[in-house]
């Protein structure tokens, strides 16, 4: 997995850093996620863009794995989390971001997702350097 971010606390930020977090605004709740600032109660945001911004921070990857919008899903597994659960996911976005993080299956390389088998197929192909 990438290396997780910094994250605050709701109890240890400022006001002017809980307001974000509590903001009616997506954009705030989404910036402050971005920032790691509350990454304790924007996990369970309404928003799937917010959650997905969590879960680029690499925070609560266990919680957000399980999470309804394919996004989120794709946002944990780019950060390397449970592969071998996200190949078999439904959504192409979800598989297509397993194979992209390196980990390639022959199912992945047989996807019927062109994107995700396309991506399977150049991730198996050795990498070659030509000599001039």
């Amino acid at each position: 997995m990438k290396d997780q971010a910094v994250n605050v606390p709701f109890r240890d930020l400022t006001e002017a850093q809980k307001a974000a977090v509590l903001s009616e605004r997506r954009i705030d709740r989404t910036y402050a996620a971005m920032e790691g600032l509350g990454l304790d109660r924007l996990v369970s945001d309404p928003e799937w863009q917010v959650r997905e911004e969590v879960a680029n921070r690499g925070y609560a990857l266990d919680v957000l794995a399980g999470d309804d919008h394919p996004l989120v899903r794709a946002a944990v597994a780019s950060q390397g989390a449970y592969p071998e659960m996200f190949a078999k996911d439904p959504a192409w976005q979800v598989r297509y971001a397993v194979v992209k993080g390196g980990y390639v299956t022959d199912d992945l390389m047989r996807d019927k997702d062109p994107y995700v088998k396309d991506a399977a197929h150049k991730a198996a192909t050795p990498k070659t350097s030509r000599r001039a």
